[in-house]
């Protein structure tokens, strides 16, 4: 679910000249990608926390993978966080260089752990 737009919108944006984050990694190496997919997962963690002990919580039944459970999420379900990260970030990107011209790459060039 969250990589098929990351697989469709990263290249659009790549090859018509927009923030992408193949670019960055083509420029700056993997670590503003690393940061991005590290701090999804540790907030994925945090959500999944906030929600085991929330009183109008939501819980995950997923066919086969669906056990180790960590709060109420399966344990292979924080798999996702990461690539929603990615997908957050080329969305934000795409949309402040529609809407301000600018490139967030460049609005936070020291963004890198």
């Amino acid at each position: 679910m969250w990589i098929a737009p990351i697989l469709i919108l990263e290249p659009i944006a790549f090859s018509i000249g927009y923030p992408s984050l193949i670019a960055d990694v083509q420029q700056n190496g993997w670590m503003r990608l690393f940061s991005i997919m590290t701090a999804t997962m540790l907030t994925g963690f945090c959500w999944e926390m906030w929600n085991y002990y929330s009183l109008p919580k939501w819980t995950y039944t997923i066919p086969y993978v669906g056990f180790w459970m960590v709060f109420e999420m399966p344990f292979f379900g924080y798999f996702g966080y990461p690539f929603f990260g990615m997908i957050v970030f080329s969305y934000a990107a795409i949309a402040i260089k529609l809407m301000r011209g600018k490139s967030l790459l460049d609005m936070f060039p020291n963004a890198s752990i």
